[in-house]
């Protein structure tokens, strides 16, 4: 269920994309719910972000056709894979900007909805030695938090000692760290601060929506198998009526959660969070000095989320399978055909199982090792 620690950073994400202007959600304390913010200044502060962050992938674009395209630039392969890393990075966030600004209303409406749900089951089913015990997402979202927090400091440290570089603003007007003046150094350090804390905000927001709804989810699944064992809700949940409920709730929420992610979050994201970490390795083994322990962090930092996320994703078929198999004889047929085995859709073509992070990790690895291998 939803722990005190999980909403707590359920506040906390919020709380960074509401200062950092990357989406318009913010958290209602009275009633521990997310809602949508509709005022004029959201909408301008969140539309003037996405701006600032296209700008900045503009910028890296235009720095990797100066570095191709121009000879005389004489940048080696390790700077240009750099760009590519960066790329990558920042065209995440505006990726889920589209994903916010297409689904503003419907995921408000699915957090709440399964924030809703877990809160009566919880008093439905639950025995109440089960109340305080972690779901086990809350450890995974605190690493994502505190490697946001770790790179974003070391970001601001890599600007303070060389603004300069050329991935930087600061890199359009002046070529050497001691000609820029330390008021622009200040003004440019806030507009990379800002990109900065947007890009990880938005990021950290999504992460915590869906580690929130699987793990629960994947529990009360477990606890619908009329054969498991030690359960941690009463006998009455694996009745004919409890287990249609239930089971049919959780299709319910399923089918909005495929409507949200499966076509603008999740079929952009792989390809994005990939690329990321076959550059982050690369970086972790070519480049030289703080930023290879940057992209080392951000490489094993987005090969651990695509880990996780995919592992449990691909647990939703064949947990539901599972179940459905055990209530054969003891349920109504009618009852067993209108429940079928639950599916996390990846656009329209295919549908997550417990082999595709094999697959996944095998191409990064493949992509990483002929990426070093070619420099």
């Amino acid at each position: 269920m939803i722990t005190r620690t999980t909403e707590k950073l359920f506040r906390e994400a919020i709380f960074l994309s509401k200062w950092s202007g990357s989406t318009a959600f913010r958290w209602d304390s009275e009633n521990h719910r997310i809602r949508l913010s509709t005022t004029p200044w959201s909408k301008f502060y969140s539309n003037f972000n996405f701006v600032l962050i296209l700008a900045f992938e503009i910028f890296l674009i235009y720095r990797l056709i100066e570095s191709i395209a121009i000879p005389t630039a004489g940048r080696p392969l390790s700077e240009i894979v750099t760009l590519c890393y960066f790329i990558c990075i920042y065209a995440i966030p505006t990726t889920l900007y589209h994903c916010t600004t297409k689904h503003s209303t419907d995921i408000p409406l699915f957090v709440n909805g399964f924030l809703e749900y877990f809160e009566n089951f919880k008093e439905s089913y639950m025995i109440p030695s089960q109340y305080r015990k972690k779901n086990g997402c809350e450890t995974v979202l605190r690493i994502f938090f505190n490697t946001a927090y770790l790179i974003t400091l070391q970001n601001v440290i890599v600007f303070a000692i060389a603004p300069h570089r050329f991935f930087m603003l600061t890199s359009l007007i002046w070529d050497s760290k001691d000609a820029i003046p330390f008021i622009m150094k200040v003004v440019f350090l806030a507009v990379h601060l800002q990109i900065w804390m947007s890009a990880w905000s938005h990021a950290l927001l999504y992460t915590t929506v869906i580690y929130s709804y699987i793990y629960p989810t994947l529990w009360i699944l477990k606890e619908l198998n009329r054969r498991t064992r030690n359960p941690g809700t009463f006998d009455v949940l694996r009745s004919q009526v409890g287990f249609s409920n239930t089971y049919r709730g959780i299709q319910i929420l399923q089918n909005m959660f495929n409507y949200c992610f499966q076509h603008e979050y999740f079929s952009y994201q792989k390809i994005l969070v990939s690329a990321v970490a076959v550059f982050g390795f690369y970086g972790a083994v070519r480049i030289h000095g703080s930023r290879a322990v940057l992209m080392t962090m951000i490489g094993v930092m987005f090969s651990l989320h695509l880990s996780v996320m995919f592992r449990q994703l691909g647990k939703f078929y064949d947990i539901s399978t599972e179940i459905l198999n055990s209530w054969k004889g003891s349920s109504s047929k009618k009852i067993l055909k209108s429940c079928r085995p639950l599916r996390v859709q990846i656009s329209d073509y295919y549908c997550v199982q417990k082999t595709t992070i094999l697959v996944l990790m095998g191409v990064i690895i493949n992509a990483a090792i002929t990426l070093l291998l070619s420099s």
